[in-house]
């Protein structure tokens, strides 16, 4: 089981790096209908490390982090940075009811990181997947990452990316039976294959 999560972390790297180098070879015409609020950034960083990440940083936010540390080549601070945005973003589908909306999360991987050369993507991957194969550093990352805690936004950049914002759904978008803390602990350990938590936190 720890093996299957820890490639599933992994595959949504590769996914990324696939995914990105497909749109740049992308010729078709595409017509491009977006709503008020889709994947917005309201607070885009810079390469800021694990100290000047908050709660209420949306992966929007910190996907623009990653990019600008990848770019820096601050590999350290873009592996944190990339997993706190991996798991606010599976904690954000989680809570929103919208599918389609999901899709949000490698729209703003592609966003941020499709623009980087080849070689800087190569060796990010690189890194996490070092640091993914490390018991020590990962959970060095997992301490961190559930010391920041849960997400404490509402996932905007996300709900207006799906087709129910198009319909003008007048509801919030968000499950109103989502249990946070219960979200949160499984995001932690199916996504990073963090070990259990003795609280909520």
């Amino acid at each position: 089981m720890a093996v299957a999560r820890t490639a599933f972390f992994l595959l949504a790297i590769s996914a990324t790096w696939w995914v990105a180098g497909c749109a740049r070879n992308d010729t078709a015409v595409v017509v491009d209908h977006q709503t008020e609020g889709n994947l917005e950034s309201k607070n885009p960083l810079g390469c800021i490390d694990s100290a000047a990440a908050r709660s209420t940083d949306t992966p929007a936010d910190l996907y623009q982090g990653v990019a600008a540390c990848v770019a820096a080549g601050n590999l350290e601070n873009a592996t944190l940075l990339y997993a706190l945005a991996g798991t606010y973003g599976r904690f954000d589908t989680l809570r929103v009811t919208d599918r389609s909306a999901h899709q949000a999360i490698t729209a703003l991987q592609m966003q941020a990181l499709g623009p980087l050369p080849r070689e800087k993507k190569d060796g990010f991957q690189q890194a996490t997947m070092k640091m993914k194969e490390d018991p020590a550093r990962l959970a060095a990352l997992c301490a961190e990452i559930r010391r920041i805690g849960p997400p404490d936004y509402v996932p905007r950049y996300m709900i207006q990316h799906g087709m129910g914002a198009f319909l003008r759904d007048n509801g919030s978008g968000l499950d109103e039976a989502f249990d946070g803390a219960t979200a949160w602990e499984q995001t932690l350990t199916s996504y990073l294959n963090c070990p259990a938590g003795n609280s909520g936190n």
